[in-house]
């Protein structure tokens, strides 16, 4: 077996199995060999891609739980998407210091840049801890966020409160969320902070039927089709950092101190309108495998709302009694959308 030089001199520790080498598998931008189809495919450089597609959105690697380290369609399909998103060569295949992983390494570099990848050792001991319902040892969900409330939430009409219910059960059902945040994000787009009620009362909703990693998911999604201006009005506060999904949780910062819904004043009005009621925030994950698509969900009928309690109404949104419910929503890009009350069939396929 050959020795490397600077081993044989002492000039270098010798590796442990399965260890990442300094210099070619110490950081996510630079491959072995190339990876794509008909090619290497060394499962420290998929590993990496996997990743890398994961935190510009072309990969879904929370779908898989973190990266697998094996090369297959939904990979190729992953790196066609990036490389025809922005204009490079379709063919499916990063080599070594080629076009594709350095555009890669502009665009997520810093995301990325300084942490180390996964061996596949650790990739394969952390998907079996999944299998064996232990939490594994790479990271799987977003960065937590917290909600500042404010000190009185409207109380909502009983139809969206219902359709919220409805939209909750159905994601118990996959681990698709379908045309959910696109719905959810185009009703705060046009509502503005009447609509932060609704979303509120989804994100207690799902927290309640699937737990706070499904739930926060749910809401990056709406919040990051946001203008960034208003994302800071729902919550708050400034979004968090990124949190790269398929990266060793142990060299993330810890975020879980925060608390999902959080008063912005200690002072609460016993007087005002009843706030939207929390429920306690888990750390429950969704485990099972996405189908094929999303169920078709019907949205429950209409029934009459109870008379609620008076809030301010908000300008250009239908009301209904003295309560912001915009049942019909403006004129916006694309079109006319309806309020998701209004919807049918909703929950496209993914």
């Amino acid at each position: 077996m050959s020795i490397d030089p600077a081993i044989r001199a002492g000039l270098a520790p010798r590796r442990r199995p399965g260890q990442p080498s300094a210099t070619l598998d110490g950081d996510y931008f630079t491959l072995g060999s190339a990876v794509g189809p008909d090619q290497p495919n060394r499962r420290e450089d998929v590993i990496k891609v996997e990743t890398i597609l994961g935190a510009t959105g072309d990969y879904d690697i929370e779908r898989f739980q973190g990266p697998l380290g094996h090369f297959g369609q939904p990979q190729a399909n992953a790196v066609r998407s990036w490389q025809e998103r922005n204009g490079y060569k379709s063919d499916a295949t990063l080599f070594r210091d080629g076009p594709t992983i350095t555009g890669l390494k502009r665009q997520a570099g810093g995301v990325l840049g300084g942490l180390t990848p996964p061996t596949p050792a650790e990739v394969d001991d952390h998907h079996q801890r999944l299998g064996r319902g232990e939490p594994g040892i790479l990271n799987t969900r977003p960065a937590r966020l917290s909600i500042r409330l404010p000190r009185q939430v409207p109380e909502l009409d009983e139809q969206t409160h219902a359709f919220n219910a409805d939209t909750a059960r159905a994601l118990t059902r996959t681990s698709v969320d379908g045309d959910v945040p696109n719905i959810y994000a185009n009703h705060l787009k046009q509502a503005g902070a009447a609509g932060h009620a609704t979303v509120l009362d989804l994100v207690e909703q799902v927290t309640a039927a699937e737990g706070r990693d499904r739930a926060e998911r749910v809401l990056h999604a709406i919040l990051g089709q946001l203008p960034p201006d208003q994302a800071t009005a729902f919550l708050g506060g400034a979004m968090p950092p990124r949190r790269p999904l398929g990266v060793r949780d142990a060299d993330l910062p810890r975020d879980d101190h925060q608390p999902l819904f959080a008063r912005a004043s200690a002072a609460a009005d016993t007087e005002a309108a009843r706030p939207v009621q929390l429920a306690q925030a888990d750390t429950g994950t969704m485990t099972d495998a996405a189908p094929a698509s999303a169920p078709q969900v019907q949205p429950p009928a209409s029934p009459q709302p109870q008379a609620a309690k008076p809030v301010p109404s908000a300008g250009g949104v239908p009301t209904q009694g003295s309560k912001p419910v915009p049942n019909q929503m403006a004129q916006g890009q694309g079109g006319a959308r309806p309020h998701p009350s209004q919807c049918r069939n909703w929950h496209a396929s993914a």
